[in-house]
């Protein structure tokens, strides 16, 4: 087959495996820090701009989204607007799978475009394909600053100006996406000084840091107020666990682990097999491990500032380079046979799962909305959150009214509404009707006076 025609079909496979993950948009379910991305996109710029000061995450995403949203808005005044920003999120997703194969069957050969298409869609990226979140985003940015780090000495002034602007992109999308990027740095220079060709490094470092200094000094405060109360708990064992787990994660445990093994089996055989490693490659595998021990490191030093989650953007260019591992080391028929199985195995479960999720939530969604505008009664909302969750999904209807956060004893004229805890069993007793509504990864529990 002639590269074009390789290059066409691996255009059309990642369009068909882009429109599957878009057809999981259709769930209006949100959770808590989705309906907080949609409230500040209501927000004007400046305004927008300041909120995301007082929280906890930079602000480009959430202008992004903003100017997408309003932009088709603009057009199609009718679109509904929680699955406008769930495609948005599934587009960088879409070029990476693109770019990242091509770039695979350029340098490398079809078969490892093949590998990494199936492992990118297959595993714990595609949830987020689909959360309106800045995740997916800061993927693409730390996945092209890696396929855009420059070579000393060989690569000319544009690959250097692109990889400082893909660089202070991943930096405005989130902290651990400015992480992944420092890596490429240290890289770089490592190569510069051992090349005595320091200049270009330090041209692009300065303006890396100019471009990034508007931003830099609000980063601080953010990390300074949050040192003093944050949400996330202390790192234990299981939180260790859940960060191994989380890059191969694929809703299934047996599979899961399989796909760990495959992925230490292929790392060790290509230690032992290759005898020159490409450092590209090794900078590609470590990009998550360096961000996920930085992440733990601050956490023990300082507090709790690392999740599982804040992996997701080092994992573009983990799967690029798996996948020239993979390819590397792949010998006989059998064994690409039974890679070819395993890893069709994985993408179809992964996808089917996450399909069978989002039905189950769309489901639960449906449930709550009929439940909460069939009512009369007065909702009582406990928890801020729930209320900003309500708030964007336009519940409950004009018949029932709204109050927050205050009540002493539950009664026949009320709807207690709060995400399950330790303030909603307070009120519950023995003429109480408990009921539970899935609303995408967070449980909402009403609560209800029996009889009238």
């Amino acid at each position: 087959m002639s590269r074009k025609k390789q290059n066409g079909l691996l255009i059309l496979l990642c369009l068909v495996l882009t429109l599957l993950m878009a057809l999981l948009c259709g769930n209006l379910s949100l959770w808590r820090d989705e309906a907080f991305s949609l409230n500040l996109i209501r927000m004007s710029f400046s305004d927008l701009i300041t909120a995301t000061a007082q929280d906890v995450h930079p602000p480009l995403y959430y202008l992004m989204l903003k100017v997408f949203v309003d932009g088709v808005h603009g057009v199609f005044p009718a679109a509904e607007t929680i699955v406008l920003a769930k495609i948005f999120s599934v587009i960088p997703i879409g070029i990476v799978l693109i770019i990242g194969s091509l770039f695979l069957c350029e340098k490398k050969s079809f078969r490892a475009a093949l590998i990494f298409i199936v492992l990118m869609f297959g595993t714990q990226i595609l949830p987020y394909a689909i959360e309106i979140r800045m995740y997916s985003w800061a993927l693409l940015f730390v996945t092209l600053s890696w396929l855009f780090m420059p070579i000393p000495g060989q690569s000319k002034p544009i690959r250097w100006i692109l990889f400082v602007g893909f660089s202070v992109a991943a930096a405005y999308t989130h902290y651990y996406a400015a992480v992944a990027v420092s890596l490429f740095y240290f890289a770089c220079l490592d190569q510069c000084w051992k090349r005595k060709q320091l200049k270009p490094w330090l041209l692009s470092f300065s303006a890396t840091v100019l471009l990034y200094l508007p931003w830099f000094c609000i980063a601080l405060g953010q990390i300074a107020q949050r040192s003093q109360n944050y949400w996330i708990d202390d790192i234990s064992f299981g939180a260790l666990v859940s960060y191994v787990n989380f890059p191969f994660s694929t809703g299934f445990p047996v599979l899961t682990l399989a796909l760990f093994i495959f992925v230490f089996f292929f790392l060790l055989l290509y230690w032992k097999k290759a005898e020159k490693k490409e450092r590209k490659i090794i900078l590609g595998i470590l990009t998550p491990v360096y961000a996920g021990g930085v992440g733990i490191l601050v956490s023990l030093c300082i507090r709790p500032f690392f999740v599982a989650r804040y992996l997701v953007p080092s994992l573009g260019c983990f799967w690029l380079a798996f996948s020239v591992v993979v390819d590397h080391c792949l010998s006989g028929k059998k064994a690409v046979r039974f890679t070819t199985a395993f890893l069709v195995l994985v993408n179809g479960m992964t996808y089917v799962h996450w399909w069978q999720i989002e039905q189950e939530r769309k489901e639960g969604l449906e449930e709550f909305q009929q439940y909460v505008t069939s009512t009369s009664k007065t909702l009582v909302v406990l928890d801020e959150e729930l209320d900003l969750v309500l708030d964007i999904l336009d519940l409950p209807a004009q018949q029932a009214p709204v109050l927050h956060r205050e009540l002493q004893q539950l009664d026949q004229k009320t709807i207690v509404l709060d995400y399950a805890g330790a303030r909603i069993d307070q009120l519950q007793n023995q003429q109480s009707l408990r009921l539970e509504f899935l609303l995408e990864n967070a449980t909402v529990v009403a609560l209800e006076q029996k009889g009238e």
